[in-house]
């Protein structure tokens, strides 16, 4: 996956500190939060602001690079792959996606244009179910 590539056909300057985000988002399972992110690039570049990590977060999100969802806490950030769906636990906290699952195609509802739709699942993990018994 050419992220460099991925950024200049969004027309976002591929700069060191976006690919750095873009590919920790690209690798990252865990559908990490802000402070989470924050964490893990910033050891490696030394000159990145919480500021410049939301913008370019939401720079992101804007051009359909990343999806932003709220777990209930806080925000969290995935990089759009593929499409799919997310589910959480309310037991442990643990975020997963899910495919398969059809979204509603819905183009207009009550007089509004519909442009996207989220899927948010919550529950029980199959893995708190197995420690619950």
């Amino acid at each position: 996956m050419d992220l460099k590539k991925m950024l200049l056909e969004k027309n976002i300057k591929p700069s060191v500190q976006r690919l750095s985000i873009l590919e920790y988002l690209a690798t990252s399972k865990s559908h990490p939060t802000l402070d989470e992110i924050y964490e893990h690039i910033s050891v490696g570049l030394k000159v990145l602001s919480l500021t410049t990590l939301y913008s370019t977060l939401l720079l992101f999100e804007k051009k359909g690079l990343v999806k932003c969802f709220y777990d209930g806490k806080e925000k969290r950030f995935d990089f759009i792959s593929t499409p799919h769906s997310h589910f959480i636990c309310e037991v442990c906290g643990g975020v997963y996606d899910i495919t398969g699952l059809e979204k509603p195609d819905i183009k207009e509802i009550e007089g509004h244009i519909v442009k996207d739709v989220d899927v948010l699942l919550r529950g029980v993990c199959s893995k708190c179910r197995r420690e619950k018994k």
